[in-house]
Order: C-alpha cells, then sequence, then structure tokens
C-alpha cells in the first residue's frame, strides 16, 4: 500500500520536494525482524537515506527503532 501511495504522489506531483529529488528504494524483508534490521542498517549506513518507512509488522518496525533514532 505505501509502495502504491508513493509512485501515486510522484505521479501526480513529481519526484522533487523542497528542491530535493526524492528517490524511492523498495526492499522486501520477508517479514523477519533479524532481516528488516540489517536491510535498514545497510540502507542509513551506506546509501545515507534520511527516512524508513512501510513496515509490514511490528515487530520488524521495532527491530529498526534503535536504527533509525540514531
Amino acid at each position: 500500500q505505501i509502495d502504491a501511495a508513493v509512485k501515486l504522489y510522484l505521479a501526480q506531483n513529481g519526484s522533487t520536494v523542497a528542491g530535493k529529488k526524492i528517490e524511492i528504494v523498495l526492499k522486501d524483508d520477508g517479514s523477519v525482524p533479524d532481516q528488516t534490521r540489517r536491510l535498514a542498517q545497510e540502507l542509513v549506513v551506506n546509501d545515507k537515506v534520511v527516512a524508513l518507512a512501510g513496515f509490514g509488522i511490528t515487530p520488524s518496525a521495532m527491530a529498526t527503532a534503535p536504527i533509525a533514532t540514531q
């Protein structure tokens, strides 16, 4: 649902917000919290993402909380 919403937003408004280009990175964690944490760590450290969103289950979201709050 989030992927569809982001695609709709980009189609209607373009991929620039406040003068900055938005790039969407979609990862499938298989709803496995340890996998979610690993992917989030890679995205933050390696890819320098500024937002994490779209967790399918609460345990996956909770697994990334320490990474997101750093």
